[in-house]
């Protein structure tokens, strides 16, 4: 490619087009054009630098020291780094002497990346030794947007100071160590924080006052019982006025279902536009044919609510015959009849529950619903509001929305 530049490209070419192809190159061809020429260099270096992920680093820590030299020894190239995954831990012991070296150079190398926007914190284990310290990130001046994970050798007072030099923080995803170690969150922490992801799910009463509208609770336990839902649930009513997009984790239910759960939630919540719930674990919640209206009342308090993902099981019977099959699923691809035929699955009766949904709740435009027959399994149907009739629902495939992108870094 180096020959190729140098001969064919054309010499008076604005930088500012370099930039605009340089965008659409892969990692090893920019590496070749940043050694063609200074501009090229330069112009190829702000987009490896951009982002940096060095999570796989931890177990071999010479190539997270090597990166952070090259960054605090090329100002340019640290003023490039805006996005980057670093390991709080090293996997490799180390000797005391070596570790303050080591401590130097991480500084060295966070001091010099001013312009860095979002940092994320990888642990592995907590035998293994940090990378970081609260001194090694004491003078740093950039201003973060997005947080995500911590390091165990901080403490809580050395976190919320930390916290407080970034008070532009909008995204937060802090680790279990941390939340389960504090009561609340000080009121002067993370004053501008919109999103947010939570393991602890009962600390989110701190974080009233804060303009949070997006968030995600992620409950580790292994059952999810209406005492742990409701601590969680209840306090969301401080946070009501601008929360619009919540996801909603949790393991097999205990001594409540997701109709309650979901009464629960519009009581505090009825301003929500996108509503995931997702399960881990064996679920053997499944919402029984008799009980399909009461879940579609539940759904109906949103009234502003556009995206629902619902994991949990809706029992339906499978098809009669194999014609019906066929002359509901006629105008799918191939591949989707083939799914029809395998989940044994009634398209029409699937998409009479999705249309119960699109006629409860006005706002709907798309939802995910895992059906059960009690034959093959579950299967995950999605569903968008029909443009030939409106209070219709219309199949749109074998997949769940995807809610994750706000969240998932």
């Amino acid at each position: 490619m180096r020959d190729y530049v140098q001969t064919q490209w054309p010499a008076a070419m604005p930088t500012e087009l370099y930039r605009n192809i340089f965008q659409f190159a892969a990692d090893k061809d920019l590496l070749s054009l940043a050694q063609v020429s200074r501009t090229f260099q330069e112009e190829a270096e702000a987009i490896i630098y951009y982002y940096i992920d060095l999570k796989n680093t931890c177990a071999n820590r010479k190539t997270a020291m090597n990166w952070c030299l090259s960054v605090s020894n090329n100002p340019r190239r640290a003023k490039c780094v805006h996005s980057l995954k670093f390991p709080s831990t090293f996997k490799t012991p180390l000797t005391d002497d070596f570790s303050v070296d080591i401590q130097q150079t991480i500084a060295s190398a966070f001091n010099a990346i001013i312009n860095l926007k979002h940092l994320f914190l990888l642990s592995v284990s907590k035998k293994h030794t940090a990378s970081l310290n609260p001194s090694t990130l004491k003078n740093c001046t950039f201003s973060l947007i997005s947080l995500g994970g911590q390091t165990d050798s901080f403490g809580s007072d050395d976190m919320w100071d930390f916290l407080r030099r970034n008070p532009n923080i909008e995204y937060w995803a802090p680790t279990v160590p941390l939340l389960n170690s504090v009561s609340f969150i000080p009121t002067d922490v993370l004053p501008n924080l919109r999103r947010a992801l939570i393991v602890e799910p009962t600390k989110v009463r701190s974080l009233a006052g804060r303009p949070i509208d997006s968030l995600c609770l992620v409950f580790v336990t292994p059952h999810h019982s209406q005492d742990a839902g409701l601590d969680a649930v209840i306090p969301l009513r401080a946070l009501s006025a601008t929360l619009h997009t919540l996801s909603y984790t949790h393991g097999p239910l205990r001594g409540w279902s997701v109709v309650d759960m979901l009464h629960s939630l519009a009581r505090s919540s009825p301003n929500l536009k996108s509503l995931t719930f997702m399960t881990f674990g064996t679920n053997t919640d499944v919402t029984k044919i008799d009980n399909r209206p009461r879940l579609v009342a539940a759904v109906a308090q949103f009234q502003c609510l556009e995206t629902l993902v619902l994991a949990t099981s809706i029992e339906t019977l499978p098809c009669s015959s194999e014609s019906e099959v066929n002359r509901n699923i006629a105008m799918t691809s191939q591949e989707d009849q083939k799914k029809w035929d395998e989940s044994s699955l009634n398209p029409t009766e699937c998409l009479e529950v999705a249309s119960l949904f699109t006629r409860s709740t006005t706002s709907l435009v798309e939802l995910s619903l895992s059906f059960k027959n009690g034959t093959n399994g579950e299967k995950v149907l999605t569903y968008i509001r029909s443009d030939s009739d409106p209070r219709e629902a219309r199949f749109d495939g074998f997949y769940t929305i995807d809610t994750s992108g706000w969240w998932m870094r």
